[in-house]
């Protein structure tokens, strides 16, 4: 399990005083901090360094926040991202999660709120000794104790929410699931969860993440017209 003063945190803010509340905070409760205040010191430093969890203002001069995204999806995919909005909207909140984010904040908020949110996903992140691989499909093996997927012992860098639909729909391969119910799953969890349209969003990316290891394998979550989705063969 994932030990306090053990995570260590980029804060990709470009405005100082916020910058350095996120940075008190997160040090009080325990992690290791640094700041970048443009997009380029954060390329800067993800391209040398290696960080447990990035805090992300989209909108941070420089590079942008898009391409910042997309390199963690790349380079460092089990890199926990946590994207900052100064606009806290529903459409603001999807495209967080359709870029990859492990959870959204709205600004302004408070610090409390903040170290919660990160102190729950090294929780989710956080990945047992015990070896509970079990082989699903072909390929395709499932981590229960670490959260994580694997294709030819390859991992699949899924998001905790992702991960959870894709566990759910593998536990019951003849049960078709609404979006309503898998998202009640997320939310039961402590996953947060403004519109069913996520689960949408969620599942797109892990047919996508699947399809970047075997094209066949985008196609193995089925959608049921009408009902929802359902896990497949290949």
């Amino acid at each position: 399990m994932q030990e306090r003063g053990k995570g260590r945190i980029l804060i990709v803010e470009d405005e100082p005083q916020i910058a350095g509340i996120i940075e008190r905070r997160l040090q009080s409760s325990g992690y290791r901090c640094e700041i970048a205040g443009t997009g380029t010191q954060a390329m800067a430093r993800l391209g040398s360094e290696q960080f447990d969890l990035v805090s992300l203002d989209i909108m941070v001069p420089g590079i942008d926040g898009l391409s910042i995204c997309d390199h963690l999806h790349r380079k460092a995919p089990g890199t926990l991202l946590l994207i900052v909005s100064s606009l806290d909207t529903r459409e603001k909140r999807l495209n967080a999660y359709s870029l990859g984010a492990d959870d959204f904040i709205g600004k302004p908020f408070s610090g409390g709120e903040l170290a919660a949110k990160v102190d729950a996903l090294f929780r989710r992140k956080a990945i047992t000794k015990n070896d509970q691989t079990r082989p699903l499909n072909g390929a395709l093996r499932l981590d229960d104790g670490g959260k994580t997927v694997s294709f030819n012992g390859a991992a699949v860098p899924l998001t905790p929410s992702e991960y959870l639909i894709f566990q759910t729909l593998a536990d019951n391969p003849n049960l078709v699931f609404s979006r309503e119910k898998l998202a009640q799953i997320l939310w039961d969890q402590g996953l947060e969860l403004y519109d069913d349209r996520v689960i949408d969003s969620h599942v797109y990316h892990i047919r996508k993440k699947l399809g970047e290891h075997h094209a066949e394998y985008k196609n193995i979550i089925r959608t049921v017209r009408g009902f929802g989705y359902r896990f497949g063969e290949v």
